[in-house]
């Protein structure tokens, strides 16, 4: 008798899909773009606040960072009330660089 067959779906059935893209950990933009997928019907939170997932599980949302770092979160509960998050760290830092003139400009 084969049970190792009819364990695969079982287990397939025990994950909960998501995949996220984060952004760069470093940029100097008030916002960054956070998109990923899900299993269609999920719904997704992304620093606690619900965002509109498509009919095949895409999402895309822009999270607005303040000065320094900060974590974002983006949770999933799937159609059978499971959930799965992840985070990242992103650093916004609007500072102008430092730039020194080592030797004056000659015309």
């Amino acid at each position: 008798m084969q049970t190792g067959a009819l364990d695969q779906p079982t287990r397939a059935l025990r994950k909960v899909l998501l995949a996220v893209q984060w952004p760069g950990d470093k940029t100097n933009r008030s916002s960054v773009p956070v998109s990923g997928r899900v299993a269609a019907g999920s719904r997704v939170y992304v620093q606690g606040q619900p965002v509109e997932v498509g009919p095949s599980g895409e999402f895309l949302i822009d999270v607005r960072l303040h000065d320094g770092r900060q974590r974002i979160a983006v949770v999933t509960v799937d159609p059978f009330g499971r959930r799965k998050s992840d985070q990242a760290d992103v650093v916004l830092d609007q500072s102008l660089p430092q730039v020194q003139i080592t030797t004056p400009w000659k015309r």
